[in-house]
């Protein structure tokens, strides 16, 4: 039998992780193996934060993840720590990822959703306090386990489709401040990545007593002005540019996010292919055209642009778009005598015939 892989853009693989053997000094050799993704984040570098400085430093082993945001790091020593990864392409967007993300200790998966649990394990919370008050803020369902759960393999799930909304939602948020100081910042530039380490803790805050779904532009200013005071301190000038547009920004934020939850919720039905395009549609325009409107307002001191309806247009067309495709692979796969399987991936089995897709689609390999 003869199977054809469908691989959404943000698809990634299951994760494991595993004793692997031991090494001459008689010290375990542990490979963690996970998946990384905001979308899948292809190239980027994941290590074991020993230290816990949120840095990947030489002495801390680490793997660059492949195409599918996959990684495995082989670990020789006696000691663990926290997931940190920094870098990469997001190939949900196909863009640069100028973030970083971190996971607890053991995590098979690294994410946005992770990134908040290990702020507030950090914060002095236990793992399974910080993992409970994100999954309620975020409107995940108790018998997922987020620091092993991916989203992008189970998205035609009620589950899946339940953590990218929550996920989105975050995204959104956190984006939206980090993109705000970073632009604040003047003389030496606080970088977008340096400013969302600070944005995520500000926000994981707030989260413990208040749903993403019901966070206000007041609160999302707080977590500017909160965010700038840190992430700029010293930065006198850069302080008051980010206090002067967090309370219009703020409203950006919360709409932007109500727009991806709109658009990832809007049919419970909807194929795998059609959540994760609206997912990465509105993803897509909130690392672009929300980002570019907040620096132009920072930068000339003008009240920000709400380009939340441009989100939900752009992952509206999207999951649109995903649809179509799918029925092209389908009626390909079934003119081809195969049996066609929609997933994440799909699969055409039992082809008879090369399967003939038309100018355009993509996917089927036969």
């Amino acid at each position: 039998m003869k199977l054809s892989k469908i691989l959404p853009l943000s698809a990634t693989l299951a994760a494991l992780l595993m004793v692997s053997g031991c090494s001459d000094n008689n010290i375990p050799t542990v490979t963690s193996s996970g998946s990384a993704f905001d979308g899948a984040i292809a190239n980027a570098t994941v290590c074991i934060d020993f230290n816990e400085n949120e840095e990947c430093d030489a002495n801390e082993p680490s793997d660059t993840t492949d195409v599918y945001g996959d990684f495995n790091i082989v670990n020789t020593t006696n000691e663990t720590g926290p997931l940190f990864l920094t870098g990469g392409i997001d190939m949900g967007t196909g863009k640069a990822f100028t973030g970083s993300l971190s996971a607890p200790a053991g995590s098979t998966v690294c994410s946005p959703v992770t990134s908040l649990v290990q702020a507030l394990i950090k914060s002095g919370d236990s793992a399974e306090a910080a993992e409970k008050s994100i999954k309620t803020a975020l409107g995940i369902p108790d018998g997922v386990i987020v620091t092993k759960f991916n989203p992008f393999k189970s998205a035609d799930t009620a589950d899946g489709k339940a953590v990218l909304s929550g996920m989105g939602q975050a995204q959104a948020i956190i984006h939206t401040i980090s993109v705000t100081v970073s632009a604040s910042s003047t003389g030496a530039k606080t970088s977008t990545a340096q400013a969302m380490k600070t944005a995520v803790k500000e926000v994981a805050k707030t989260l413990k007593t208040k749903k993403v779904n019901e966070m206000t532009s007041a609160d999302v200013s707080t977590a500017i002005s909160a965010t700038a005071n840190t992430a700029l301190a010293g930065d006198v000038a850069g302080t008051s540019k980010a206090a002067s547009q967090a309370d219009s920004i703020g409203t950006v934020a919360v709409n932007t996010a109500a727009a991806i939850k709109t658009a990832v919720e809007a049919n419970p039905n909807a194929s795998a292919a059609d959540t994760l395009n609206a997912f990465n549609g509105g993803i897509i325009v909130v690392n672009d055209t929300v980002a570019a409107d907040i620096k132009t307002a920072v930068d000339n001191n003008t009240t920000a642009v709400d380009s939340s309806a441009s989100v939900a247009a752009a992952a509206t067309t999207a999951a649109s778009i995903a649809s179509d495709a799918a029925a092209a692979e389908r009626k390909a796969c079934e003119d081809a005598g195969g049996t066609y399987t929609p997933g994440t991936p799909g699969t055409c089995a039992n082809a008879t015939a090369p399967i003939k897709l038309p100018t355009g689609a993509t996917g089927l390999n036969g």
